[in-house]
């Protein structure tokens, strides 16, 4: 057991660090950005927000997600903390409790310390407790008043009885520790009330009728008997209160007057009562219990996919624009500008001409700005390539460095074969779009037929 909760407190521990780590300390992804989840968001941060601080963004993310999830784990901490010191001493122990009657044998594991040496386990066990007289008569007198409210059933008193009582012949709950009392009734006058509790009322007097009713209990398993005597008041059968009013309030909104128009104003006086009326509550619906589970694991959920979701639109995007801008560089460079001039040129384009975020153009930007700040050309195309992800970007960025360094010879005709090769690549891309389109579109095709079968077929069965 102390091994369980220290066990628990380490994984909560562990859990804390593992968030304020993943919070304040990630600054780049690690050296396999893809087999940790933490690192991809990173990565898609990164991608989403080019040029801006990804860390920054990161944090936001993380902080809001893990603030309650590492409270969670503080408080848990603390909780079995308390509790696993409070394990460390045991508790002394003068007296135990039996088991109840009718209970079966229970056994108790303690520990003993003999003349105050070392605490050695031992297992007692403890006989059910037998009832005493004085103990079944206070069994009889704790359920009078369950006896005395289930004989009366719907009537307010003994003093006046106008409707059929209610003769229980056993009685189990919690007073009787759920054993059984059984009750037999002994009735003076069956003309009036009948063994079975209904009311005969034409023998009852309109001054009311006594009659003595007297109960015998007697414990399951136990001889002792008692008995408890009833003075019942029997009426001819009077309408109550409630019952006068229903009648009047369904007489009154049900009358000839009231047919003919569809909202009906319901009275706030009748019979001289004044009446409110209120619509019934349904009470607390515990199913918000659950569902609000529910919602902050979605909460979590949607944070991450809403970023693959803009991932997705970020690689589509990518692709989409790879012909042009391949284009535009064979372009630029035939003109007789040299590969980082076209780069800037491009650039310079997308900034003037541009209002949406072209993810390609904005890693375009990135790395002239890193070829500014010091950092060779064939890096800066390398690393152009791998920030955009897609295998076309990566090809031209090692295209790029690699003529950097064998000479500039060969890159018209490499430019010039890879915007062939990235328009056929877009071409095969629009039609893959368009079979997609299509299947998209395959569904509502379904239901359509499906209505128009309904339509032909229902008049068919609707006459047989």
């Amino acid at each position: 057991m102390i091994l369980t909760i220290l066990i628990i407190l380490w994984i909560g521990l562990f859990m804390i660090l593992i968030g304020f780590f993943l919070v304040h300390k990630i600054k780049k992804p690690p050296s396999l950005p893809y087999k940790i989840t933490a690192s991809k968001i990173y990565l898609h941060l990164r991608y989403l927000y080019p040029g801006e601080n990804t860390s920054m963004h990161l944090e936001k993310m993380f902080t809001a997600c893990l603030k309650q999830v590492l409270l969670c784990y503080a408080v848990g901490t603390i909780f079995l903390t308390v509790i696993y010191f409070t394990s460390l001493y045991p508790e002394k122990v003068t007296n135990l409790n039996r088991p109840g009657f009718r209970s079966s044998s229970s056994k108790e594991n303690l520990q003993v310390s003999v003349d105050g040496g070392k605490l050695s386990d031992i297992s007692i066990s403890l006989a059910p407790k037998e009832l005493s007289a004085s103990e079944i008569i206070n069994i009889y007198d704790s359920i009078d008043p369950y006896l005395l409210e289930t004989l009366l059933d719907d009537n307010e008193s003994l003093e006046h009885v106008d409707r059929p009582l209610n003769f229980v012949h056993s009685v189990s709950n919690e007073e009787t520790g759920y054993t059984s009392v059984f009750v037999s009734w002994d009735i003076s006058d069956n003309s009036v009330i009948s063994n079975d509790g209904q009311i005969n009322y034409d023998n009852a007097d309109a001054d009311g009728t006594k009659i003595t009713i007297t109960a015998s209990l007697q414990l399951d398993g136990y001889d002792l008997t008692a008995s408890r005597k009833y003075i019942a008041t029997v009426f001819p059968y009077e309408k109550s209160k409630l019952t006068l009013i229903e009648e009047a309030i369904n007489e009154q909104l049900n009358n000839s007057d009231n047919l003919n128009s569809l909202k009906i104003n319901l009275p706030d006086k009748i019979l001289g009562y004044d009446i409110t009326f209120y619509h019934k509550n349904n009470g607390f619906p515990l199913i918000l219990f659950p569902l609000f589970v529910i919602v902050l694991f979605m909460i979590v959920f949607s944070r991450i996919s809403d970023i693959r979701s803009r991932m997705q639109k970020r690689n589509s995007q990518l692709l989409h624009d790879y012909p042009e801008i391949v284009s535009k560089l064979t372009l630029l460079y035939c003109a007789g500008l040299n590969i980082r001039s076209s780069f800037q040129r491009i650039v310079s384009d997308y900034d003037r001409l541009s209002s949406d975020r072209r993810y390609a153009y904005e890693e375009m930007k990135l790395m002239l700005k890193s070829i500014d700040n010091g950092t060779s050309e064939g890096t800066a195309y390398i690393d152009f390539g791998h920030n955009c992800v897609h295998p076309c970007y990566i090809k031209l960025g090692t295209l790029l460095a690699q003529n950097l360094k064998r000479g500039s010879g060969e890159v018209y005709s490499l430019l010039e074969y890879e915007a062939i090769d990235s328009l056929q690549e877009k071409k095969a891309l629009i039609k893959i779009s368009g079979e997609k389109a299509s299947t998209k579109a395959l569904f509502p095709m379904v239901l359509m037929l499906l209505v128009v079968f309904i339509i032909i077929m229902a008049p068919a069965f609707m006459s047989i």
